[in-house]
C-alpha cells in the first residue's frame, strides 16, 4: 500500500453482528491508497471449548464474498475466501490465528488490494494485521459495494459485539463524492 494522502470516505461507522453494511464508495481496489481499516476490539485468544468464530466478508454487487475473512478461537485459524459467481466456495488459505493478533491487544485489520505481476496482471487482497501481514491470493475482480459482519452466538474471540469500520480512499479530486453547487438543499 501507498503512503500517498487519503481522506476518509466514512469513518468509524459501527457494523454490529449480522449486519450487512452498504459501503458509501465501493471499494474499488485500483488505488494505491484505498483501504478498509477495521477495528474489532480487544483480542481473546484463550483457549474454548466450542466454536468461537468472527466473519468479516467483502461482497460484490450481488453479495458473493469476494473475500472473506474467518477468525475462529477455537480452531486457532485465521482463513480467507471466496465466492464464484455461482456462490460456490473456493479452498479457504488457512493460517494460524497467533501468528496475527496479541490476547488482550487491539485488533485492528487493514484490507487492500495490490497489483501481481505476471504474464495477466491482476490484483489480489492484502490482509494486514498488528503482527503479520498476508498478501492473499485472492483476486479482486471488481469493486465492492458491501461489508458483512458476524459473529458465533459463544463468548466472541473479540470481546466486542460490532466492529468498527473506516474506509480510506485517495485524497483527490478525482475520486471526491459529487458536491452540490449553487444552493441545493441537502
Amino acid at each position: 500500500m501507498s503512503t500517498g494522502s487519503s481522506r476518509a470516505s466514512e469513518y468509524g461507522t459501527t457494523i454490529k453482528n449480522g449486519q450487512i453494511h452498504h459501503l458509501e464508495e465501493h471499494l474499488v481496489g485500483d488505488y494505491t491508497n484505498e483501504y478498509l481499516h477495521l477495528n474489532l476490539g480487544l483480542c481473546d485468544l484463550s483457549p474454548v471449548t466450542k466454536r468461537d468464530y468472527v466473519k468479516i466478508a467483502i461482497l460484490d454487487k450481488n453479495k458473493h464474498a469476494q473475500l472473506e475473512i474467518t477468525m475462529d478461537r477455537f480452531t486457532t485459524s485465521l482463513s480467507v475466501n471466496q465466492q464464484n459467481s455461482c456462490g460456490d466456495w473456493k479452498k479457504a488459505e488457512k493460517y494460524d490465528l497467533r501468528e496475527f493478533f496479541t490476547s488482550g491487544e487491539e485488533a485492528v485489520i487493514k484490507i487492500w488490494a495490490a497489483s501481481e505481476t505476471g504474464s495477466s496482471p491482476t490484483k489480489v487482497f492484502v490482509v494486514d494485521a498488528p503482527e503479520k501481514q498476508i498478501k492473499t491470493g485472492i483476486q479482486c475482480f471488481e469493486s465492492s459495494h458491501w461489508l458483512r459482519f458476524e459473529r458465533s452466538c459463544n463468548p466472541n474471540v473479540m470481546e466486542v459485539d460490532q466492529i468498527d469500520m473506516s474506509h480510506w480512499v485517495p485524497d483527490d479530486e478525482r475520486f471526491a463524492p459529487p458536491t452540490c453547487h449553487g444552493g441545493c438543499a441537502h
